[in-house]
């Protein structure tokens, strides 16, 4: 083989490999995301092993910044870039081993590996028709390869062209560029025999034509569904992100609510329960009989422990300990209720770890049913079950009291009520002889990054 015969194809292609290289190494170089060292490391790699050290720098170093248009991310789009111009100049060096002495040939290839790298070259500097139009010169040189040389080497030209294409704009654009060429392949399996005048029979042609139009096409619906499918996972990692970030919100936005609701109940119960026990002591001091004076003090102290006690369940509510676990944080409510109310109760927890909101609803609902059961029945046993079905979390608390009359909300159940159905809960409280029953449904949905959001 004469050098000065294939000098258009390798002239072209040594001088445009090494102004590739040395575009990705001044990117290296002002890289500020790397150190010095990392910057000198991939610099060599580059430097030594080409454009597949380009690539892997590029995927490397991706990042997360939005792109438009169902186009990859930059980097993600010139790492593509820079293997397909590695292979194409691989197959095209096979193509002009093979023919030698078919100048034409050489030119095309030269050609294409031009077009290819002047194609992304318009794409950064955001001229898309001006790369749009040298795709329809690659397209067409590798449809005029595939008719000079009907073989496996052309059919490969053939598709890391149509992989470029697609790689470059959106799957919309890349489809009708993918279609219009598979037409054209397919047109020249067909008219290349009678356009050269060759003996041939028909059916072989059809089965020919047929399986290279099948191996082309699932090559690059391959490569059209792959690049859809990366787009719809980037859509809906970040549609998770976005639903972490408004479930953060509404948490803080609901934890605030929660604790307006709680200041309210101080303010309502330990208020009235002092308000009261001010009045008794006020009466107290104008009565001259000692037994019934001492009943009122007596009355006022009970009052007042009253309130203190409901201070400290408010309070251990707003800031319990976070590092304990869901399971740590209900015995110890469990151990509190049974040690002071005189009450034996019997729970069955399913659910490991929920948010922070869900924590709180569920011990407020076991406090105020505990309460709720000690003020108004004669029970002494109640029984509490909470599990997790189908992204629900169920609360189920019931006693062995016995409830006489129409059951009435209190201050603590309709605040109850309301926390549920702030958080799309659905809240039933049944009341008769066999005892008294709260049923809670709470929505919980999981993240699928990585366990509870917290």
């Amino acid at each position: 083989m004469n050098p000065i015969e294939v000098a258009p194809f390798l002239i072209p292609a040594i001088l445009l490999q090494i102004f590739v290289q040395a575009i990705y190494i001044r990117s290296v170089i002002r890289n500020d995301k790397l150190d010095k060292s990392s910057k000198i490391k991939y610099a060599i790699f580059i430097a030594v092993l080409s454009l597949p050290a380009a690539a892997y720098y590029l995927l490397k170093e991706n990042n997360d910044e939005e792109e438009n248009h169902e186009i990859f991310h930059a980097n993600i789009r010139q790492a593509i870039f820079v293997l397909l111009v590695f292979a194409l100049e691989i197959i095209s060096l096979r193509l002009i081993i093979l023919n030698p002495n078919d100048s034409f040939l050489i030119w095309l290839c030269a050609m294409a590996l031009i077009f290819i790298i002047a194609s992304e070259l318009s794409l950064q500097i955001k001229k898309e028709n001006i790369a749009f139009i040298f795709s329809i010169f690659m397209a067409v040189i590798a449809l005029t390869v595939d008719y000079y040389n009907n073989d496996f080497n052309s059919q490969l030209f053939l598709v890391i062209i149509s992989v470029a294409i697609i790689n470059n704009f959106s799957n919309k654009i890349g489809k009708y560029f993918a279609a219009i060429i598979l037409l054209g392949y397919f047109s020249i399996g067909f008219l290349r025999p009678v356009i050269q005048q060759e003996t041939f029979v028909f059916e072989d042609i059809i089965s020919v034509v047929y399986l290279n139009v099948m191996l082309y096409g699932l090559i690059i619906i391959s490569f059209y569904m792959l690049k859809k499918q990366f787009f719809t996972n980037r859509q809906l990692t970040r549609t998770l992100r976005l639903i972490e970030k408004q479930n953060e919100v509404i948490e803080s936005l609901t934890a605030i609510q929660e604790r307006n609701k709680i200041a309210k109940e101080i303010h309502d119960t330990v208020g009235h329960r002092l308000t009261g026990a001010l009045m008794l002591i006020e009466h107290s001091l104008r009565i001259d009989e000692p037994q019934e004076r001492n009943q009122k003090l007596v009355k006022s102290r009970d009052l007042i422990k009253e309130a203190l006690n409901d201070i400290r369940q408010s309070v251990k509510l707003i800031a319990h300990d976070s590092n304990a676990s869901f399971q740590e944080k209900i015995q110890e409510l469990i151990d509190k209720i049974q040690s002071t109310m005189n009450m034996e109760i019997e729970i069955i927890n399913e659910v490991e770890s929920l948010t922070s909101i869900h924590e709180h609803l569920l011990l407020r609902a076991i406090m105020e049913c505990s309460t709720n059961t000690v003020k108004h029945s004669s029970a002494n046993k109640a029984s509490i079950l909470i599990q997790k079905s189908n992204q629900t979390i169920f609360f189920t608390y019931t006693d062995n009291g016995v409830n006489e009359g129409q059951f009435e909300f209190g201050f603590g159940l309709n605040s109850m009520k309301q926390s549920v159905a702030g958080v799309g809960g659905v809240f039933h409280v049944y009341a008769s002889h066999d005892g008294f029953t709260v049923n809670i449904k709470l929505p919980h949905y999981e993240n699928n990054q990585g366990g509870e959001h917290e």
